[in-house]
């Protein structure tokens, strides 16, 4: 069921995405907040390839790309947090997880929010 005043936890990334980078350390209290710093670390890698993008078409079509990405698992060498997350248990929970980044992706809708003024911009997050 869908509740328009709840918030939820990509918005939740959107909301603190300012606060959370710049801090050095994180105080990890539940499996959400391990899940709010993987959010956090993806939106800063879309904002990185926005960086060189002048339309909103182009930005569209490079988070459209970097969402088709192989993206690493936990237990991979790629993967960027090495021990925060447990390994997946078959083939089959591992291949869930580019399907959720990709539609992470999508319904950050970071192109919309952030081209200002033929440039991309993160300061409208």
């Amino acid at each position: 069921m869908f509740y328009a005043d709840r918030t939820d936890i990509v918005d939740e990334a959107i909301t603190f995405f300012r606060a959370n980078v710049f801090f050095r350390n994180f105080n990890i209290q539940s499996p959400a907040d391990k899940l709010l710093i993987y959010l956090t670390f993806y939106i800063n890698v879309a904002l990185k390839r926005l960086e060189g993008c002048r339309t909103l078409a182009e930005g569209t079509k490079a988070i459209i790309n970097l969402g088709l990405e192989k993206v690493s698992v936990p237990g991979e060498s790629g993967f960027p947090f090495p021990g925060l997350f447990a390994d997946p248990q078959s083939q089959k929970e591992a291949g869930k997880l580019p399907f959720y980044v990709f539609f992470f992706f999508l319904e950050l809708n970071l192109c919309n929010r952030c081209h200002v003024r033929s440039k991309f911009t993160w300061s409208n997050l």
